[in-house]
């Protein structure tokens, strides 16, 4: 009786196992390992049958699972993220957990986690970048050596970031990612429309609110371009769930209007993909959403140069060549001038890019369309 019962419960065991490799298969999620069988539970949910919110996520996650290999070189798998932006599927799965955070704690829980991963990419990527900058500029060999240092601890802690989403060369934060999501109760369409247009709504209420000072490059220009940022994130994450009305829509701001038809508006940095499947369509005014890419892009410009002239002068007072910022500065810019670089007034070029955005309510504008697809 007792081999009965052993055999029979190894049987149902295989075949429950089998039913969830399947079903793994069909959510485009790779075989996890035997014991990672013991934590997760079957996802319960199929491509073909599975809301559109859970939908949305797999785009992202499956770009994670293809750029982040976890080889044993991670160095290799580093450069190779770099090459191919994975930040830009970090960001996606980022700004589609900014939205939903609302509807489990665990997802907030999940927020921090892909943040700090792409805090720690975003981090080694700068590092990168600036020591180029300081090489490019001949910047002493004093500096250089702190700045390799810097760029040698931010590449350590990346590392371990990125250890932290994998055991045995597989993706189990990617699986960990997934169960969680697959086990959410979603909400109906409907519903899910409005919660999304809710937190739409909200973000653009708190950027049009946001008092920025674009005499300061972090807290000021680089706010700008964060705050600004997120709403095209999210409409490519939402893939096609927030689209537009036909042509102009409901703006009357000509200098925004003139944006349709230009290569800006064919732009990879403004296309997303569509799925068939986002039937009730969140809708807004095509050129509110160009100017915002506009405007992402042209503070990207003016923060990227300033923050090569300010890490660079930074290097020196922590090297201790220079124990006053100003002067450190201006060493700072006489090597860059050498190299036909010059430091762009942060504060005009950004600050007539603020005050055009908020003469004419930009965040506001786009509040407004969004409010009427919930209830207060």
């Amino acid at each position: 009786m007792k081999k009965i019962i052993l055999l029979s419960l190894c049987a149902f065991l295989c075949f429950q196992y089998l039913a969830y490799a399947e079903r793994l298969k069909l959510c485009d999620m790779p075989l996890i390992s035997a014991s990672s069988l013991v934590k997760f539970k079957n996802a319960g949910y199929t491509i073909s049958d599975s809301p559109r919110a859970y939908k949305r996520f797999l785009a992202p996650i499956q770009r994670l699972r293809t750029e982040m290999t976890f080889s044993t070189n991670m160095d290799k798998t580093i450069a190779h993220m770099l090459e191919v932006d994975t930040r830009g599927a970090i960001f996606r799965a980022e700004s589609l957990l900014r939205l939903y955070s609302g509807e489990s704690k665990k997802f907030k829980e999940l927020l921090n986690s892909v943040k700090q991963l792409e805090d720690s990419l975003g981090a080694y990527s700068a590092s990168k970048d600036y020591l180029e900058f300081a090489q490019k500029v001949s910047a002493d060999p004093r500096v250089l050596a702190f700045m390799q240092k810097k760029e040698a601890d931010d590449l350590l802690r990346l590392k371990k970031e990125i250890s932290s989403w994998a055991s045995d060369g597989k993706s189990d934060g990617l699986d960990r990612f997934q169960y969680i999501l697959a086990h959410q109760k979603w909400m109906n369409m409907e519903k899910d429309r409005a919660i999304l247009a809710r937190e739409l709504y909200n973000e653009m209420i708190k950027v049009h609110n946001a008092q920025l000072d674009m005499a300061e490059l972090q807290k000021g220009v680089h706010e700008l371009r964060r705050k600004t940022r997120w709403f095209p994130i999210y409409t490519q994450s939402l893939q096609g769930m927030l689209n537009f009305y036909d042509g102009a829509g409901k703006c009357t701001i000509k200098s925004y209007n003139a944006l349709l038809n230009t290569p800006l508006e064919t732009s990879k940095y403004v296309l997303f993909d569509i799925s068939k499947e986002e039937i009730m369509p969140i809708r807004i005014s095509k050129p509110y959403y160009l100017k915002m890419s506009q405007t992402v892009g042209n503070l990207g410009k003016i923060k990227d140069n300033g923050e090569y002239f300010e890490s660079l002068t930074e290097a020196y007072v922590n090297a201790g060549i220079y124990t006053d910022h100003h002067r450190a500065y201006e060493h700072v810019i006489q090597l860059a001038k050498k190299q036909n670089i010059v430091p762009q007034n942060f504060e005009k070029e950004a600050g007539e890019i603020y005050h055009e955005i908020q003469d004419n309510k930009l965040f506001k504008r786009v509040a407004d369309e969004l409010k009427v697809y919930f209830k207060d």
